[in-house]
C-alpha cells in the first residue's frame, strides 16, 4: 500500500468489511458491486475512486465515472472534494464524471469532425417534433400526421433504435411486409437525414455518434485506464457498448455499481379482501414495462372480465420510466393518461 496506514484509516477506516475488500480489489478487473438502496453504495464509489487515485497512482484524466444524473454527478464530486482536499497533487477538475450524455457530448465536441460532425447543435425537445413533423410530411404520410398515437410510436421506435445503438443504416427489418414497420423505418430514416442537413443531432444520437466515433477512432479513449459505473443495473444497450469502448485500451478495467436483483415476492395486503400484493423485481425499466403492459392487455382481454383501460393506474417513482411505459402501453394498444406530470414527449431536453 503506497498511502499510509493512518491516512489509509482515515480515509477508508469507516467501510464495513465487505466495503473494504471491495475497495481495495486489483485495478485490471472487471468488479462487480451488487448492493441494495441505503447500503452506502455511492460511499464506496466515491472511496474506490479515491483508492484508484492515491494508491494505485491512476490519472485523475484516465478515469470515467458515470452517473444516471446531473445531481448525482455533483453529489459525487462534492464529496471527492471533501475526501481529497489535502491532495494538492490531484486536479479533480481532470476526472470525467457525469452522465452517459454530458460524458459522450464531451468527446463528440473533441473528436466529432471525425465522423463528419464538423458543427453541430444538439435538437432540443421543440426541434426534434418540427423535424420529425417534417419528415412525415415529406414522405406523404396524412394518416400519420393527423394521429397523435401514431406519432408517439413513431417516435418511440425512433428511441428504441437508438437506444440500441442503431442508426438507419444499422436497421435490419425483422418483417419486411409488417407495413407499420416500413412505415417507421421510413420515418426514421427521413428524420435523421434533415437532422444531418440542419447540423442537428438529438439527445439519443450523442450515445450513438460516440459508439461510432469509439469505433473509428479508439485512440479517442487511449488514456482511460479506469471506468465506474453508478446505477448500472439502469444502463441500455447503447450504454454498455459504450462501457466496453471507453475501456478497450485498458483491458476492461470496470468497476460497476447496482442494485441486487430481488426474487419475486409476495406481500399480505391490507385490504379487506387479504388479496396478496405481488412485488416483482425486473432487472431494467423496459422488462418492468413489457410486464406491465402485458398483464393489463391480459386482463382487459380476459372473457371473464369487464375492465377497461380506466379501472387501471400506473404509479411511478420516477418520471424517467415513463418512456418505456408509453412505448409498451402504445405497442399494446393500450390508451393512457399521464397524471399530474408530463409525458416523455413533452418534457424539456436537460
Amino acid at each position: 500500500m503506497d498511502i499510509s496506514q493512518t491516512e489509509y484509516e482515515r480515509l477508508f477506516g469507516t467501510l464495513n468489511e465487505n466495503q473494504t475488500n471491495a475497495l481495495t480489489t486489483t485495478n485490471d478487473c472487471v468488479l462487480e458491486i451488487v448492493a441494495g438502496p441505503g447500503t452506502g453504495k455511492t460511499k464506496l464509489l466515491v472511496s474506490r475512486v479515491a483508492y484508484l487515485l492515491l494508491n494505485h497512482k491512476l490519472p485523475a484524466s484516465g478515469i470515467i465515472v458515470t452517473t444516471f444524473t446531473k445531481k448525482a454527478a455533483n453529489e459525487m464530486i462534492e464529496r471527492l472534494s471533501s475526501v481529497l482536499k489535502n491532495y494538492d497533487g490531484i486536479n479533480l477538475k481532470q476526472l470525467q464524471i457525469g452522465t452517459f450524455h454530458s460524458i459522450c457530448f464531451g468527446y463528440l465536441k473533441f473528436f466529432g469532425k471525425s465522423i463528419g460532425l464538423n458543427k453541430f447543435t444538439i435538437a432540443d425537445n421543440k426541434d426534434q417534433k418540427d423535424v420529425l413533423l417534417k419528415a412525415i410530411n415529406s414522405l406523404g404520410l396524412e394518416d400519420v400526421k393527423t394521429d397523435k398515437s401514431s406519432i408517439k410510436r413513431v417516435q418511440s421506435y425512433i428511441s428504441q433504435q437508438k437506444s440500441l445503438g442503431l442508426h438507419p443504416e444499422d436497421v435490419t427489418i425483422a418483417d419486411p411486409s409488417d407495413r407499420i414497420e416500413a412505415q417507421h423505418f421510413q420515418v426514421y430514416s427521413e428524420y435523421q437525414k434533415i437532422l444531418k442537413q440542419n447540423a442537428l443531432i438529438d439527445f439519443d444520437d450523442i450515445l450513438v455518434h460516440t459508439y461510432k466515433l469509439l469505433t473509428i477512432r479508439p485512440e479517442c479513449v487511449s488514456h482511460v485506464k479506469h471506468i465506474l459505473v453508478d446505477e448500472f443495473q439502469d444502463t441500455n444497450t447503447i450504454q454498455l457498448k459504450l462501457i466496453f469502448k471507453f475501456t478497450q485500451y485498458c483491458k476492461d478495467n470496470i468497476t460497476i455499481v447496482g442494485d441486487a436483483d430481488q426474487k419475486d415476492k409476495i406481500l399480505l395486503s391490507n385490504n379487506n379482501k387479504e388479496d396478496p400484493v405481488h412485488y416483482i423485481c425486473h432487472k431494467s425499466h423496459d422488462d418492468e414495462s413489457i410486464f406491465i403492459a402485458d398483464k393489463i392487455s391480459n386482463v382487459m382481454n380476459d372473457s371473464d372480465n369487464s375492465y377497461t383501460p380506466k379501472d387501471f393506474a400506473i404509479i411511478v417513482r420516477v418520471s424517467r420510466t415513463f418512456l418505456s411505459l408509453e412505448r409498451e402501453l402504445t405497442r399494446k394498444g393500450i390508451p393512457y393518461k399521464i397524471v399530474k406530470g408530463q409525458s416523455f414527449w413533452d418534457l424539456k431536453e436537460i
